[in-house]
This record gives C-alpha cells, structure tokens and sequence, in this order.
C-alpha cells in the first residue's frame, strides 16, 4: 500500500499533519502573540530556545486529574491560542484547554506513543478512570522528523499498540454481538472493521521501518494514526472499531497500581491477552509485537508480575462496574493459574530478546 498517500486517508476525515524538519521555527513565526505552551517540563527545556519571537505562558503538565486541571486552567491569564508539545499527557491537556477556552490548537508530537495527537476528543482521568471529554479539531498536527527520532525508542516503538489493538477490537465486537451484548448505538459494523484493517495491515507491512524509527517508520505509522485518532469521530463516537480488551488492561493497570505508564507496553500485553483469550492469531500478534522492539513483561514496565496479576484478576470486575462496552474480559474468570500460565508464555518469548 503506498506509503504517503494511502487510501485509507484520502476518504477520511483527518487533521493537516505536516512532516518536515526543523518545524519548530516555523510555528513560532506563525503563531499569535500570548499563545499557551502545554508540554512537560523536560520537553521545555529542550525546546524552548525555538520559541523566541512571541510572549508566551507556558503550562507545565503533572498530571490528567480533572479536578486538579480545571483549578490550573482558571489560572491562567487569557491566552491567544494553545500548542501541545509532547506526548499523550502533554497533547490531550492541550486539546482539553483548547477545548475549554474556544481558542485555536497546534500540536507538535515528540513520539509516536499514542494517538491523542489526532484524537479530537481529550482523555482526562476523573476518579482515577479515563473520560474522554470535549471536541477541539488542530489546525495543524507538526510532525518534525528529527524530534520523533530524538524520543526513547521504547516509546516510538510502543506507538504501534494504537493500531495492533484494532484485532483484538474486531474479535471483541463480533464477540459481543454474536452473545446479543452488542450496544444498539454500536451494532457489528463489518464495513468499519474491513476499513480498520486496512490501516492495520499498512502499519504492518512496515513494522521494520517503524523499529528502526527511520522516516519511513515514522510516516507510516503516523498516517496509521491519523485515521485512528479520527475514526472515533468519524464512526459517531464509536470505540468499538479501534478498542476492546487491549485498552482494558491499561485502564485497568492504571486504576489499580495507581502509575503512569508508556500507554504502548500495557496496551501491546492487551493485544496479545485478548487475543489468547479469543483464540484467534495469539503467536502471530506477538510476533509483530517482537519484531517491532517492544517489551510488554511488567518488568518493563517498573512493575511486578505480582501487581499485574492483581490488575488482570480485578479486571473483570473493573471493567463491568465502569461499564466499559462489553468484551470476552467482562465473561472471563482470570486466576492466578492462567496468569502463571502467561507469565511462561511471555518469558519464553523474550529469552532471546534483541532490544536495539
């Protein structure tokens, strides 16, 4: 499939994304004065020498606590436009004061993480659970080559969980809707998941090229998620083509263990669970998993076996009580003798594990 111009994105909806390098100059020249920077304060300092030409506040993140943000948001003075530069914190904060505040939105990736640089909707936590709340659309994503390739590759790497998680999504949809537990506003769309997986088939014909961050790599799954970040909005708000499970165990993880983490590790393991759960290309999806350089053990994630185990344990629970859309994990009774049982199978996986 062509790598610049897939089909996929000729039909679809999706925001002005420009690729190019040293793109950060350019922003500043074109951005009103008293603009808001939201970014963390790392990534400030290390870009912040090519904001220069304009007064400026800047918003440094610590979090996605609605309460917490909505106080810091009524502090700031009156701002001219919003730029998110960063990563999913950093870039759904700025959609969500973007959002609050009616003004205009620039977002500047710094790794390929996650989707929230094309999402129009921003993913704020309110009692520890993910809301996606508002509607802000960018006027233009910047996607500066050399930026993405300057993040940990652990990060670039991960990003492919925002498309990998697409098969587990389909097989929970058709699931659902085979036992007659499918949402009336959400019936089985066959049409959507063709459509979906186009785009996951794209991203994998250049799952090398994406290990490698080169700028194929970035292209390719950058346009992946363009049509990811879009396709909630453009299915009516529907989640079901592009999350089930896989996003689950994140949620899950992260209300549990009360930690941040590189969305892709959590999410990736979700793949590779629902699929073993639904029986349906288990080895093949970790294979990709593998090949693309990510490590999903909890180890990896600065976590334990023991804590993951508690999350995966609850996550029945968790995700019935929430009232997540339903999936095989709302049926399926996970004890400490499957997740031992996993914990071998994961393990043997990585023996041999090449992380460069």
């Amino acid at each position: 499939m062509e790598l610049n111009n897939p089909n996929f994105l000729k039909n679809n909806n999706t925001f002005l994304t420009i690729y190019g390098r040293n793109l950060l100059p350019e922003l500043d020249i074109i951005l009103p004065d008293n603009y808001l920077v939201v970014t963390m304060e790392d990534l400030w300092e290390e870009y912040k020498n090519h904001f220069h030409n304009k007064t400026k506040q800047v918003y440094i993140v610590s979090g996605l606590d609605k309460i917490k943000v909505d106080n810091d948001f009524k502090k700031q003075n009156n701002f001219s436009c919003v730029v998110g530069i960063g990563g999913g914190q950093s870039l759904d904060l700025a959609k969500y004061f973007a959002w609050k505040s009616g003004t205009k939105l620039f977002q500047v990736p710094t790794s390929m993480s996650v989707n929230a640089t094309f999402g129009h909707r921003a993913a704020i936590r309110v009692d520890g659970n993910v809301k996606y709340v508002g509607w802000t659309v960018p006027e233009a994503v910047y996607v500066d080559l050399d930026i993405i390739k300057k993040a940990p590759k652990k990060f670039n790497r991960s990003g492919i969980c925002e498309i990998m998680c697409y098969h587990t999504a389909h097989l929970d949809w058709k699931y659902a809707s085979t036992i007659g537990k499918c949402e009336k506003k959400w019936p089985y769309d066959q049409s959507a998941v063709d459509e979906a997986q186009s785009v996951l088939d794209y991203m994998l014909d250049g799952i090398d090229d994406i290990r490698k961050v080169n700028d194929d790599g970035i292209k390719r799954l950058m346009n992946a998620n363009a049509w990811g970040g879009a396709a909630f909005h453009n299915f009516g708000w529907n989640p079901r083509p592009i999350e089930g499970t896989d996003h689950f165990v994140f949620y899950s993880l992260e209300y549990h263990t009360k930690r941040p983490y590189i969305h892709g590790q959590p999410v990736n393991f979700g793949v590779y669970l629902g699929s073993l759960l639904h029986n349906a290309k288990a080895e093949i999806m970790f294979d990709y998993i593998l090949r693309a350089g990510v490590d999903i053990r909890p180890e990896a994630m600065g976590i334990t076996w023991k804590e993951m185990s508690e999350a995966l344990i609850k996550m029945k629970s968790y995700v019935n009580k929430i009232g997540l859309w339903h999936s095989i994990v709302h049926d399926k009774d996970i004890d400490e003798n499957f997740v031992a049982d996993l914990k071998l199978k994961i393990d043997k996986k990585y023996e041999n594990f090449d992380k460069d």
